[in-house]
């Protein structure tokens, strides 16, 4: 009954100019996979699409001929670069391998891609809390796909060659790049330690692992961020560099909703532990008791108890997620 005019009830809105503005676009929903994974990085790309971000990054110029952007005509290797830079020797990056009939069906996540390649280098290792060579081998199986302009996953399987345990495990890291609003995207990296047999050295192999990894694809998201701003428009180039200058670490509201979850539900196991354990001996107590008027008595003690023993943290209601844990929590474990 509005007419269209953009009061309350319509679809649209217009700005103090009079322009109609565009409806918000849906949320993209976080990725699955990741939740199973060490997240390394969790950052925030301002005025990049999902086209931009992939073309740059991942596609190698493999679909150079299709582009229509005249700034990105010509796409240069963005991975092997980004390894000779850090010192690898030896890399080799195959091209992709586009799917024809069927897509690539990755064998840790099952999940479909639609490019694949190989990369193979070596490097000299910055830890050894597992015995080995100084230098390491590695191939590495890398997987791509875009879904629209919402999301693009990059995903590889890492092994190692020529180090003691390398047929215990393999490396799976994954990035995905999912949009947040009409202009931003949100960028995340994981990594998970498949291990292919049983080892007493799984801690020292997985902790090793992931102190390896973590910087190094610390340092490829500053890449990313670099060649994505390098590559901005000159009507944007402005903004981009204000932006630059901001923080980039993404928090999600609902990363913390269900982080506060799971620390509720941690505290509740606990009192209900804590509470079973000194209530028991009491209740035996209780029922030898004979006199109603010290029943009652011993019932409001209990109930009295129970309360005091109940985590306050259960009744905060910060989103913060900071006051949980430890200090409210500290009624359970003085027990």
């Amino acid at each position: 009954g509005d007419g269209g005019t953009g009061k309350a009830g319509g679809t649209n809105s217009s700005n103090r100019d009079g322009a109609m503005s565009r409806p918000a676009l849906p949320a993209v929903p976080s990725d699955e996979t990741l939740k199973k994974m060490e997240v390394m990085v969790d950052k925030k790309l301002r005025n990049v699409s999902i086209h931009k971000f992939y073309t740059l990054v991942w596609s190698e110029g493999i679909h150079d001929a299709k582009k229509t952007d005249k700034d990105e005509n010509v796409t240069e290797p963005f991975y092997a670069k980004w390894l000779n830079d850090r010192g690898s020797m030896e890399v080799s990056v195959s091209d992709w391998e586009e799917s024809t009939t069927t897509d690539f069906v990755k064998d840790w996540d099952y999940e479909k891609y639609t490019l694949k390649r190989q990369v193979t280098f070596k490097y000299t290792r910055t830890t050894h809390l597992y015995i080995g060579p100084p230098i390491a081998s590695v191939t590495e199986t890398h997987y791509c796909r875009r879904e629209g302009d919402d999301k693009c996953v990059f995903a590889m399987t890492v092994k190692m060659d020529g180090i003691p345990y390398a047929d215990v495990f393999c490396v799976e890291v994954r990035w995905v790049a999912r949009r947040v609003d009409a202009h931003d995207l949100r960028i995340q990296a994981g990594v998970f330690v498949d291990f292919k047999k049983s080892s007493m050295l799984k801690k020292q192999i997985r902790d090793g692992t992931i102190k390896e990894t973590t910087p190094a694809h610390t340092n490829l998201f500053q890449k990313m961020k670099e060649i994505c701003q390098e590559k901005n428009d000159k009507t944007t180039v402005s903004s981009a560099s204000v932006d630059a200058e901001e923080d980039d670490d993404f928090v999600d509201d609902n990363d913390i909703d269900e982080k506060n979850t799971k620390n509720k539900m941690t505290i509740i196991r606990t009192w209900i532990e804590k509470a079973k354990t000194l209530m028991e001996p009491m209740i035996e107590l209780v029922q030898n008791i004979e006199d109603p008027r010290d029943l009652v008595i011993c019932a409001v003690i209990l109930l009295l108890f129970l309360y005091l023993l109940w985590p306050r943290a259960m009744t905060n209601t910060s989103t913060t997620g900071a006051t949980l844990l430890p200090k409210d929590h500290a009624m359970l474990t003085h027990f």
